[in-house]
């Protein structure tokens, strides 16, 4: 039985038409290898072909089997589509990385100067709970002296005194 080709191309004057014969510029035998990829089980091939618009471009296709069936089926990608989609992708990813390291950073800042009001707000509790407790203290505290030289105290006087009667008193 031979094989009858069913497939959906962007090249409209393709659909129905046999391509199994089709060859690419650097020899590959597209549809017979990716007819040979999916009856190994699924695989790639890479080939070139005419892109709409954009010539000859290189392209990726994957074919595997339609279990229960003798069918295959495959899909492809020019590869310069991967291109530019990686770097929309990475574009993306860019502004993406930029908006949550602002984020970050504003969160940082936010949590670092919250965390120094607290500190400041309980350093200052501190110095005015030992303010208060300083200005509690009596005003009028006894403030020691260095002794007067020429002070005499009167006690001392009376105690000498006292100490030459004891040495008189006969005993």
């Amino acid at each position: 039985m031979k094989e009858r080709p069913a497939w959906r191309s962007l090249k409209k004057d393709n659909e129905g038409k046999d391509l199994a014969s089709v060859v690419d510029k650097n020899g590959v035998k597209v549809i017979e290898s990716l007819r040979d990829q999916a009856m190994r089980g699924g695989g790639f091939v890479n080939y070139v072909w005419p892109k709409p618009g954009a010539g000859d471009q290189p392209k990726v296709s994957y074919a595997e089997m339609i279990p229960g069936t003798q069918m295959w089926i495959g899909t492809g990608v020019y590869l310069d589509n991967i291109g530019a989609y990686q770097a929309q992708m990475a574009s993306e990813i860019g502004k993406m990385a930029q908006h949550h390291t602002a984020t970050m950073l504003a969160v940082t800042g936010t949590i670092f100067a919250a965390t120094f009001i607290m500190v400041l707000f309980v350093a200052f509790s501190i110095v005015r709970a030992l303010r208060a407790m300083i200005e509690s203290f009596p005003r009028h505290r006894r403030r020691r002296r260095r002794p007067d030289p020429a002070y005499r105290n009167p006690l001392a006087r009376r105690n000498r005194r006292a100490g030459g009667m004891v040495q008189h008193i006969p005993g």
